[in-house]
């Protein structure tokens, strides 16, 4: 009887012992393949979701352009041409500046963002087109042109 409770217990001590080499020595999981790519990919959606809400402070709901981005620094520069509310292709510019700027929603941008609108952007068959020049958000370079279509209702 003593000695079936030792094979019993030496048996249970090494059931023990080898689930505590397999669970200690576990691999690390591997990255998939394409988590940079995720990533990138998640700062770029980013910032171009910060783009267009750039392009859509100085749009309001009707679809018209205002004069001005409102600032309390020598930066962002916004112009639009044609100015005359019946012409269009109109073209607007926001001109961050050479350095960083800390906007409302805590990103910093720095560079040009040019939007051209084929009509009023609420307007069935308007296009913009995105383009931009030296453009960085949060120090990322951005680049690529983005168009936006508006296939009505």
């Amino acid at each position: 009887m003593k000695n079936k409770t030792l094979k019993s217990f030496a048996a249970l001590l090494l059931i023990a012992g080898t689930s505590l080499v397999y669970t200690g020595c576990k691999k690390e999981e591997d990255k998939p393949a394409d988590y940079n790519a995720a990533t990138d990919n998640s700062v770029a959606d980013n910032a171009f979701a910060g783009i267009w809400k750039q392009i859509s402070t100085v749009t309001d709901s009707s679809g018209t352009l205002r004069s001005s981005l409102a600032t309390s620094a020598a930066y962002p520069i916004v112009t639009i041409t044609e100015w005359n509310t019946a012409v269009w292709p109109k073209i607007l510019t926001i001109d961050f500046g050479p350095t960083n700027i800390l906007g409302n929603d805590y990103n910093n941008r720095r560079g040009v963002i040019t939007a051209e609108f084929t009509g009023p952007y609420l307007d069935s068959g308007s296009v913009i087109t995105i383009s931009l020049l030296n453009y960085y958000h949060n120090d990322y370079k951005i680049t690529g042109t983005q168009t936006i279509t508006n296939l009505g209702n």
